[in-house]
């Protein structure tokens, strides 16, 4: 048992954190969402000119700031609000130097001035044309400016989707990190192989991440952007929180010009493609609407920026296909046999009484749109998804003086999607409510001790409140007959394999509100040679959700008790049944961390960066002390705890001795280093290389271990297999039907049998990743620049679940007592002899706990996890990326990825079971990520005509016009292909099938089409794994096809006046209707396995206008 935990100590650890906060003025500041700027100032000699004063002012606003370069001629200006600037050069004796161009957002860059002898009235102009070389960091950056996020065909205006156009990003797989409990512009992408939650969000230098998974809180609409980059691999000592990559992103501002938009883009299904699997066209109608409006209050000091999109979306979504019970099979014929279409199988040759059907399965029967249906039972099914979402931005910036300024942001959308819900077809209640709102402010300011000291500090709350569940009018399994106690009257949940669903688990009510509040400070100080930064960060969240996507039970039918699906339903015999309490969270967290870092120009041509980055990880603590831990040695020995004294030995709550409030320890000695070197080799500021390497920690979800607090009595999840009554699910249930039972449990509460029990490693090391680097940049003038990057990394302590009381297999039949060996109890609940030992009805009898002792192991179910730190992951990559700048009236990006990434596991939204198939060595289970996509190719150009040589109706014709194409193409995902039957008999349902030597696995690596399907595997390759076995394919070991997309923007604007022009603009997605197939079905025992069942959207069209001034 672990010693008491001292309660003071994570108290003490945040007063400590806040001490560099309480000695800084009162001032506030962002200190990401910037750039900074430094160099030498030399004469024509090269020797460095002292006392030059440097000033660099914004050309929107005219705020300037000023530095003197020391004795070796050095300059510094960091934290400096991105826009474009021109940077002036005086000294004594010299001529003026004038020298405009970009800062991009977070671009750190060098300029060096070459003065020229002369008078200070002389005037030397210089205009920047290329892309800034990186010379101070070696990390792989992508800055996309305003001109690619406003004039790229960004499908949904969703500007996340400019992470995948950086380089090195895929779409990973959701794995319940995104969906309802989300916002629906959320989205799970993995970053040069880190984890697809990994991803460290900024808004305006503020703290932009939803901690409930690690997922993005929403952006704001493109027009109200001012630039976004992506920032991966071996990031300075001032980036931390999640290693996988920093996405940046500045909102516009005001400025001394009133400037805006308005704006409205349309979508109408009238000219639109018509899905691969739809027989008719989607329903879609969508406007998004709005505009934008910035401008000065004060010239030179006050500046406002405000915006406002709404989005209106009405549409009947992608039909998704169903297998009802036939007339024949009512009648209880199941003996026709279906060779084609969407409801094939192979007959099971039955022939049942419908006199013995379940009254329950027949009073569902009356809800499904059977009229509908063809003579085999399928029914295509449009999911109706009618949207409503209003996005609203404003922004004030302020300058005191130049050593002073001041801006405040607020952001706030709101999404709205009704739930359905009808009496002749409940197949509709696959479809949730929802009703959201995320709120977002950040207020920040920057203060100038001296030309050689800046410090920033911002300040940053953000909240997201989700209301999730069904319409009022819905039916429940009391409605139809099933003696059950229910804990709502409207919500039914149901599956049949190869048949239809009803209901879903990300549809239940339930509420998922989370609140984060982030303070951080950076301050920056030149000593010579020497840049050095120094600060930290305070990020405190708390969420408070509730679902009940079990309170009113989960009823499966897959046919192992029949052979038929759809019979084992009309019977009423479940292959596994469900139920808990609501599941409550209520957890808080404090995470903080300090830095220290030194950028160190070793010569002209060499800088050095250093520094360390201490990030301790603080466990999250739910505010009830909900949740257990266990010990196999007080298992063994029949140790209770004293809290609860009936629950199974070997679990202990907080208040036992030993017990920590978290269930698991804090990890304090989290120290991060970093190390970069950049080298300019001819001096000419043309050719860059960089090397990089560093240790960066993850702070993981709220979400991920939130299953601790439902352990027993809390929430008293009990999952059942084998033959179950549908009409009376607990009927052979030890005591009956366990729920409601004592809420709140008490000392008294008594534990159900078969309980699903998630629990903490007593010590859990934190997940790093190690990651390293080394790349070239060449500017190659004109304004296009050449890169070359290779990234690897190698992932320790991943956190993953890990199975530790799967069932054993026993080998042989019952014959009496012994003849199982420890089994205790005949596998045959009515008694037969001969029965396998091992069965899929009785692994909780197997399990090692029940083995060891038969009464207390009862209370332990066969997926009993523990989450581990165990997991580990590797990553290579090579990117190569050209761009050209917005200039001579075109811009240009295009990167190819070529890459490889393997682990044991991906991460998942909460670990709720198992995760490894071979549960005592992991490294069994070790294969390609499921978003290791080896190849990734994008494009992206903007290009205008203006043709200055023409007049008069030519110009008038050809001029104006603009072209935006968007060109992505990804080699395959991997799949996983399972056997779908539990062989192995652990109880876990992990198994994967044998590979079958000499047979082709893809159907001539292609979609092939067979009938209504498309068949892609072959399931001849795939045998099923023996009884007792796991199967010797590898996880992942399959893929899907590539994937090729191309979407386009064409437009025309028509001067209106000199500074307002209206833009009349058509965009198609997926322009050359490529159909991308998705939802492969891996599920040996399905009766699609190997099919696609979706494809996404077709070419869709949209038709927008816009005015801008």
């Amino acid at each position: 048992m672990h010693k008491k935990s001292k309660s003071g100590l994570s108290n003490l650890l945040f007063l400590f954190a806040l001490l560099p906060l309480m000695m800084l003025p009162k001032a506030w500041a962002q200190a990401a969402g910037t750039a900074s700027v430094q160099g030498t100032v030399t004469d024509p000699t090269g020797a460095a000119v002292p006392n030059a004063i440097v000033t660099l002012k914004q050309t929107a606003t005219g705020v300037s700031r000023v530095s003197t370069t020391d004795n070796q001629g050095v300059y510094a200006m960091p934290n400096v609000p991105v826009g474009a600037y021109s940077l002036s050069v005086t000294a004594q004796g010299f001529q003026t130097l004038t020298q405009t161009g970009v800062l991009e957002v977070g671009n750190n860059i060098s300029i060096n001035p070459h003065l020229q002898v002369g008078a200070t009235t002389e005037q030397v102009n210089v205009e920047a044309s290329g892309v800034a070389l990186e010379t101070e960091s070696s990390t792989f950056k992508q800055v996309i400016d305003q001109a690619r996020i406003t004039e790229m065909p960004l499908n949904g205006r969703q500007a996340t989707q400019l992470v995948l156009v950086s380089g090195g990003a895929v779409t990973a797989p959701s794995n319940d990190m995104v969906g309802s409990k989300n916002y629906p512009s959320s989205t799970v992408i993995a970053v040069a192989g880190s984890q697809g939650n990994y991803n460290n969000y900024v808004l305006d230098g503020g703290y932009h991440t939803d901690n409930f998974t690690n997922v993005n809180l929403p952006y704001p609409f493109p027009d109200a952007l001012h630039e976004f980059s992506v920032e991966s691999n071996s990031l300075p000592a001032r980036n931390g929180i999640h290693p996988g990559s920093l996405v940046n992103v500045v909102t516009n501002s005001g400025s001394n010009q009133w400037h805006g938009t308005i704006f409205d883009f349309v979508r109408n299904n009238v000219i639109n493609a018509t899905n691969f699997f739809s027989p008719t066209k989607d329903t879609v109608k969508r406007n998004q609407f709005g505009g934008t409006l910035g401008g000065k209050i004060i010239t030179d000091k006050l500046f406002f920026f405000g915006g406002y999109q709404g989005t209106r979306e009405h549409k009947t979504g992608n039909s998704t296909g169903y297998c009802l019970p036939t007339a024949a099979m009512l009648a209880g014929d199941f003996t026709q046999n279906l060779t084609t279409g969407n409801c094939a199988r192979k007959t099971s040759g039955l022939k049942i009484d419908p006199a013995t059907f379940s009254p329950a399965a027949l009073n569902l029967i009356k809800y499904l749109p059977l009229s509908q249906a063809n003579s085999a039972g399928f029914v295509n099914v449009g999911l109706p998804a009618n949207n409503t979402e209003d996005q609203y931005i404003g922004r004030i910036d302020y300058t005191f003086s130049q050593r002073h300024s001041l801006f405040g942001r607020y952001f706030l959308t709101n999404y709205n999607l009704p739930s359905y819900y009808s009496q002749t077809n409940i197949l509709l209640t696959t479809v949730p409510g929802n009703d959201m709102r995320v709120q977002s402010f950040t207020l920040g300011d920057t203060f100038i001790f001296t030309p050689h000291m800046v410090n920033t500090f911002h300040g940053t709350y953000s909240r997201r409140r989700n209301n999730r569940g069904p319409t009022a009018g819905g039916i429940n399994a009391n409605t139809l007959g099933v003696n059950i106690f229910l804990y709502a009257p409207v919500d039914l949940r149901m599956s049949i394999t190869n048949g239809f669903n009803v209901g879903c688990g990300t549809c239940a009510p339930g509420y998922f509100n989370v609140n984060t509040e982030h303070f951080a400070d950076d301050v920056d100080w030149l000593v010579g040679k020497h840049q050095i930064a120094f600060g930290g960060e305070i990020i405190r969240t708390g969420d408070n959700t509730r679902t009940g996507y079990l309170f009113n039970g989960s009823y499966n039918f897959n046919g192992t008790l029949t052979g038929e699906p759809l019979a084992d339903f009309l019977t009423g015999q479940m292959s596994s049944f469900s139920q808990s309490r609501t599941q409550d969270t209520t957890y808080r967290q404090t995470t903080f961390s300090l830095y220290a870092q030194d950028t160190w120009h070793l010569t002209p041509r060499l800088t050095v960066n250093y520094g360390v980055r201490w990030e301790p990880n603080l466990f999250q603590v739910d505010k009830f002390r909900r949740g257990s831990t266990f010990d196999r040695a007080a298992f063994d020995a029949g140790q209770h705890s004293t809290k609860y004294p009936n629950a199974p030995a070997g679990s202990f709550y907080y208040g036992d001795r030993g017990v920590s409030k978290s269930f698991t320890s804090n990890q304090m000695t989290n120290l991060s280093p970093r190390v970069s070197l950049t080298l300019d080799p001819f001096g000419t500021g043309k050719t860059v290389f960089r090397a990089g390497a560093a240790a960066m920690y993850d702070t993981p979800p709220l979400y991920m271990s939130q299953r601790v607090a439902s352990n027993p009595p809390f929430v008293n999840e009990i999952d059942l297999n084998g033959n179950l009554p549908f009409d009376e699910p607990w009927r052979g249930y030890p005591g009956g039907d366990p729920f409601p039972g004592v809420f709140p449990p008490d000392a008294t509460s008594q534990f159900p049998t078969n309980t699903l029990w998630i629990l903490l490693q007593r010590k859990m090391q934190t997940p790093v990743i190690y990651q390293w680097t080394a790349s070239v940049q060449q500017d190659f003038g004109r304004g296009w620049m050449f890169s070359l990057n290779y990234l690897g990394n190698q992932q320790a302590h991943q956190w993953l679940g890990t199975g530790i009381n799967a069932a054993i297999y026993i080998p042989g039949k019952w014959t009496g007592p012994g003849s199982c060996g420890p089994l205790a109890t005949n596998p045959d609940p009515k008694g037969k002899l001969g029965t396998d030992c091992s069965t899929l009805g009785n692994p909780n009898n197997r399990t090692p706990l029940t083995l060891a002792n038969n009464v207390q192991g009862q209370g332990y179910s066969p997926t009993m996890t523990l989450i581990t730190d165990g997991g580990t992951s590797s990553y290579n990559g090579m990117i190569a990326a050209i761009q050209h700048r917005m200039s001579n009236n075109f811009s240009f990006l295009a990167n190819y990825t070529w890459s490889k990434c393997s682990d044991i596991s991906d991460t998942t939204g909460d670990i709720a079971a198992p995760l490894y198939a071979h549960t005592h060595n992991a490294r069994l289970d070790r294969g390609p990520c499921g978003f290791d996509v080896r190849h990734i190719f994008n494009t992206t150009l903007i290009a205008s005509s203006h043709f200055a040589s023409l007049t008069g109706w030519k110009k008038a014709v050809a001029n104006d016009w603009q072209i935006a194409p968007l060109i992505r193409i990804t080699s395959g995902l991997p799949l996983n292909i399972t056997s779908g039957v539990d062989y192995s008999r652990t109880g876990i349902n992990l198994d994967r099938p044998n590979l079958v030597s000499g047979v082709d696995t893809y159907t001539h690596n292609s979609i092939q089409r067979t009938g209504a399907r498309l068949s892609y595997l072959n399931k001849d390759a795939f045998s099923p794994n023996a009884v007792g076995t796991l199967g010797n394919l590898g996880r992942n070991a399959m893929r899907t096809p590539s994937n090729y997309n191309v979407d386009l923007a064409v437009s025309r604007i028509f001067p209106v006046h000199e500074r307002l022009n209206f833009q009349l603009r058509m965009e198609a997605f997926n322009v050359l209707n490529h159909p991308n197939f998705t939802g492969f079905s891996t599920n040996r025992n399905s009766g699609t396995f190997g099919n696609a069942t979706g494809a996404a959207d077709p070419r869709i069209f949209q038709l927008a206008g816009k005015f801008n001034f």
